[in-house]
């Protein structure tokens, strides 16, 4: 069951993707390329700790993963003190918890940082679960949902407090990855995937050291998600 939860908790976390995660180092650079997954951090942990002249930033293009292989990354980054560049997509996970854990946070024009929910949302996509199950006998079914939905609560209240500490170390406000499925939005919002926020509706998310940069390299995820524009008046801050 263990291999079924994790498989539920990527699909509902991430955008469809079918490369394999990869990474590298190029210059002062750690490249993160796919999924968010616990092997795929474990190799930029170890790539790290092997190089003489430590890497000053993490380029990432990711469609996202589970919540917490999201903080395990974000916060090894806060940690390492590293930039985070990104100049193609960083969606789900990667948003919530990689982007903001940058010391210097750089994105490119015409980069995506998306989010569409976090462990604090009030309402979660259990599709993934329907699906998961749709191959399983019907005499073990519902017992076998009611094992996973309580995994996945369980999962849902330990990654809760653990994102609540993380965004207060981090002085970022606690409702970056939820705001965007808050009521005041719900016309604006139907038919997208999820939200991205303009450059100073970051800063006033508490994405402090924002810098937008020029990056020659071509984006590489085909698919992008749908996301409308978030603006928020200044000098709000919640």
């Amino acid at each position: 069951m263990r291999k079924l939860f994790y498989s539920i908790l990527l699909a509902a976390a991430s955008l469809p993707s079918s490369a394999e995660t990869i990474v590298w180092v190029e210059g002062s650079e750690i490249l993160y390329d796919g999924e968010l997954t616990e092997e795929a951090n474990r190799a930029v942990f170890d790539l790290y700790s092997q190089q003489s002249t430590k890497p000053a930033t993490l380029t990432i293009t990711s469609p996202g993963g589970p919540i917490h292989v999201g903080l395990e990354l974000g916060e090894w980054v806060h940690e390492h003190r590293l930039n985070v560049k990104v100049y193609d997509l960083c969606f789900s996970s990667c948003a919530n918890y990689v982007f903001p854990a940058g010391r210097k946070k750089l994105l490119g024009k015409g980069a995506v940082v998306g989010f569409h929910g976090g462990p604090t949302s009030e309402t979660f996509d259990t599709s993934a679960i329907t699906a998961a199950l749709r191959d399983v006998p019907e005499e073990q079914r519902e017992r076998l949902r009611e094992d996973i939905e309580a995994s996945f609560s369980s999962y849902i209240q330990m990654n809760t407090q653990r994102e609540s500490a993380f965004y207060k170390m981090l002085g970022v406000s606690p409702k970056l990855n939820t705001l965007g499925q808050s009521e005041q939005y719900e016309e604006l919002r139907e038919g997208y995937d999820g939200w991205v926020y303009t450059p100073e509706a970051m800063r006033i998310m508490g994405l402090s050291n924002l810098e937008i940069v020029d990056d020659p390299r071509p984006a590489k995820l085909a698919h992008k998600p749908k996301v409308f524009l978030l603006k928020l008046p200044p000098p709000t801050r919640l």
